[in-house]
C-alpha cells in the first residue's frame, strides 16, 4: 500500500511524498536482526525468535519477535505487533507513517 501525502491534503515533494509500507516491511525483514538489535537492545536470538524482557529490549524473556516475519508480542503487557513498521510505531509511540519513515532511514 502506498500513501500519497498530497492526496491527504499535505504538500511535500520528492521521495517523502509516499511510503510503500509493504516494501519498507520487506526491507526491514531482510535485516530484521539488525532492526531488532537497534530498537530492542539487550535481546538475544534464540532459535527463530528474538527474545528480550519488553518491547524496549529490557532484560528477561517475556517479549519475542519472529526473526522471519517480524510478528511479535510482549506476553507480560499483552502488546502485539504484526510487522516491523507496527513494532517501531509501538516502541517509538508514533504513527505508522512516522515509523515507516524511521525504518526507511
Amino acid at each position: 500500500m502506498i500513501i500519497d501525502l498530497n492526496r491527504a491534503g499535505r504538500q511535500g515533494e520528492g521521495d517523502d511524498d509516499e511510503i510503500d509500507f509493504a516494501l519498507v516491511n520487506q526491507q526491514a525483514r531482510s535485516r530484521l536482526l539488525q532492526v531488532l538489535e537497534h530498537w530492542m537492545p539487550g535481546g538475544t536470538a534464540k532459535g527463530g525468535e528474538y527474545v528480550c524482557g519488553d518491547k524496549f529490549g529490557g532484560a528477561g524473556e517475556s517479549c519475542s519477535t519472529n526473526l522471519t516475519t517480524g510478528v511479535g508480542s510482549d506476553f507480560a503487557s499483552g502488546e502485539k505487533w504484526g510487522d516491523p513498521v507496527d513494532m517501531v510505531a509501538q516502541i517509538d509511540a508514533c504513527s505508522m507513517l512516522d515509523a515507516a519513515h524511521r525504518l526507511r532511514e
